[in-house]
């Protein structure tokens, strides 16, 4: 019995190093503001997708203006016209709210792990697309904050610091 312990003792060792090491990992949140100086409201989505270390890590699942579905990159979505019912592909957290017209809201997404990224979707009430905000930054930085001004029908500007 007593050559057990030192074995158990280990095992628990390996399980606590090994298991859930993303618990460890420091998580933080983010913040991003957006405008609507228009008389229609939008739709926002924000999605917490994990282990990015570039753009096209991401890819977008969309509904063309044809009703064609498929999957799309950043590139191809970002402020493109013809696109509705736009989700991040993976199987991610996401966050949804209303932007009423004429209101600014900041929107916090908590306990984000540096490794991942946040994606701002924008849509009209029929679910066609605005806007895709990718905020990302190189290396070790961090997106600090993301602010998208709505005006026009369109996202008019858009900006994001890095830490």
């Amino acid at each position: 019995m007593q050559a057990t312990r030192p074995a158990l003792a280990l095992l628990l060792a390996f399980a606590l190093v090994t298991a859930g090491c993303s618990a460890f990992q420091p998580s933080d949140s983010r913040t991003a503001t957006f405008e609507n100086r228009d008389s229609t409201a939008y739709n926002l989505s924000a999605y917490v997708v994990p282990n990015v270390d570039d753009r096209s890590d991401v890819l977008f699942r969309a509904t063309t203006d044809n009703r064609s579905d498929g999957l799309f990159a950043y590139a191809e979505v970002q402020w493109a016209h013809g696109y509705r019912n736009v989700t991040v592909d993976d199987g991610v957290r996401s966050e949804r709210v209303t932007l009423s017209p004429n209101e600014t809201i900041p929107v916090t997404i908590e306990n984000v792990t540096a490794d991942a990224a946040v994606v701002y979707v924008v849509e009209r009430s029929n679910w066609s697309l605005v806007h895709v905000g990718f905020p990302f930054c190189d290396g070790a930085n961090s997106v600090e904050d993301y602010h998208l001004t709505l005006s026009g029908g369109t996202g008019t500007s858009w900006s994001h610091g890095c830490r």
